[in-house]
């Protein structure tokens, strides 16, 4: 990611333009830029021919950013995990069943991030304490006496 405030497109026509006719010194004065971001879009300029960002990439007609590390896990994938998680059985499934069910090649950790993101949370089931034959008796006999 680049550093400092990212100036905006128009800023960096004019700078482009001022390139020919004026030093670098003189087009941080007068548009009242950073010396060091005027350097670093001349240096951009002259190397590729274009202000645009590399990273920038056009999909149709619609220009989309692409910043950062590639995705493990494609968006069909998370839908899946996010399907099989719906079930109230597979609810108390733990990521490593998760990940050995769909034989995908990636970490536990995804897994967890993909769920918390869609959230669901890790929790342990509330544990019941065991009902007694007197709690079983009287709830046959509250049954039977409301039975009508």
């Amino acid at each position: 990611m680049p550093r400092g405030i990212k100036k905006t497109e128009e800023i960096n026509l004019q700078i482009v333009e001022l390139l020919n006719t004026h030093s670098l010194r003189k087009i941080s004065k007068d548009l009242n830029v950073p010396y060091s971001t005027v350097q670093y879009i001349a240096a951009k300029y002259k190397a590729n021919h274009t202000i645009k960002d590399e990273r920038e990439n056009n999909v149709g007609d619609i220009l989309h950013k692409t910043e950062g590390r590639k995705k493990k896990c494609s968006h069909r994938d998370q839908k899946i995990i996010r399907f099989i998680t719906k079930n109230a059985h597979n609810r108390r499934l733990t990521a490593q069943e998760i990940k050995n069910q769909l034989k995908l090649p990636i970490s536990c950790s995804t897994i967890r991030h993909i769920l918390n993101k869609n959230g669901y949370q890790c929790r342990k089931p509330v544990k019941k304490p065991k009902l007694l034959p007197r709690h079983i008796q009287s709830r046959l006999n509250f049954c039977n006496k409301y039975k009508d």
